[in-house]
């Protein structure tokens, strides 16, 4: 029988950190723990340690946008998909309105990077006369 990855642990952590399911997960990592016997995730097996994720990724969570502000629940694996591509993704998927590109949250973030992008460049360039 081998033994949990690294990475599994790693995931199950993170699985089970969401602040609105903390305390449900917690009692679900207990649970199988109790069911195979073991005391302590490390314990796991490899194949054990897979269905105990699969078992923490049913449970939905709460994600806020930080575009707009609008909560929704989401599966885990969605919540990390739209925390890993960035907030843009969940407009993309997630917006109510028809056209996600005339959401006024979603042109004042485009603006606001274009804005610091731009300053950047302008800050980057410089005149050569300076250089010397």
């Amino acid at each position: 029988m081998r033994p949990i990855t690294k990475r599994q642990q790693e995931y199950i952590i993170v699985l089970s950190s969401y602040e609105s399911s903390k305390i449900e997960d917690m009692k679900d990592i207990q649970t199988y723990l109790r069911s195979v016997s073991k005391v302590n995730v490390s314990e796991l097996s490899i194949n054990e340690a897979s269905e105990l994720i699969q078992l923490l990724l049913e449970r939905p969570v709460l994600y806020t946008s930080p575009i707009c502000g609008v909560t929704k629940i989401l599966m885990k694996d969605e919540y990390n998909r739209y925390e890993i591509m960035g907030a843009i993704e969940y407009c993309l998927h997630e917006c109510t309105e028809d056209d996600v590109n005339t959401c006024s949250h979603v042109r004042r973030m485009e603006e606001e990077e274009y804005n610091f992008i731009h300053l950047s460049l302008d800050d980057e360039s410089t005149d050569e006369s300076e250089i010397t």
